[in-house]
């Protein structure tokens, strides 16, 4: 899902200011609502690369899997708690071989390694997103913008 300024953006954007410079909008209107686009399009953009990265670590399970992810956490966690009880949903995933000890721990150890790099990528978006909304608009805006990058 990678999210990329295209050259149709780019070249819709000039369409528009040169649109809102022949109604006669004042320069200064108009660099200021391209400085807010630049920004929503930089927001776009870092939004895009947190969600490929996460996926990227997933690559190797179907999409169908993944969104179980919690829910099988919730299993094993369950185990855990009282492991006599009747089980059948994780018995359903350990039917490949694996006792439900064994499911259950595999669970929790892909969780536990895997946890801890989705939220430092989240935290990584929510730190250049706050970047990007702290800009302010200046002579310098939109180089300002393009200088906050997931790269």
């Amino acid at each position: 899902m990678k999210i990329t300024v295209t050259h149709n953006k780019v070249v819709y954007l000039k369409y528009t200011v040169v649109k809102l410079q022949e109604k006669g909008v004042p320069d200064e209107i108009i660099k200021t609502a391209v400085f807010d686009a630049e920004k929503r399009l930089r927001i776009i953009q870092i939004n895009g690369c947190c969600h490929d990265a996460i996926n990227q670590m997933f690559s190797e399970y179907p999409q169908f899997e993944v969104d179980t992810f919690t829910r099988q956490l919730e299993l094993a966690n369950a185990y855990f708690a009282e492991p006599s009880a009747n089980h059948p949903a994780l018995s359903a995933l350990a039917n490949h071989g694996l006792s439900l000890a064994e499911t259950a721990q595999k669970i929790q150890d892909k969780n536990a390694k895997a946890e801890p790099a989705v939220f430092a990528f989240i935290g990584r978006r929510q730190q250049l997103t706050k970047q990007v909304n702290a800009l302010t608009y200046d002579v310098n805006s939109v180089a300002n913008i393009r200088d906050v990058s997931w790269a």
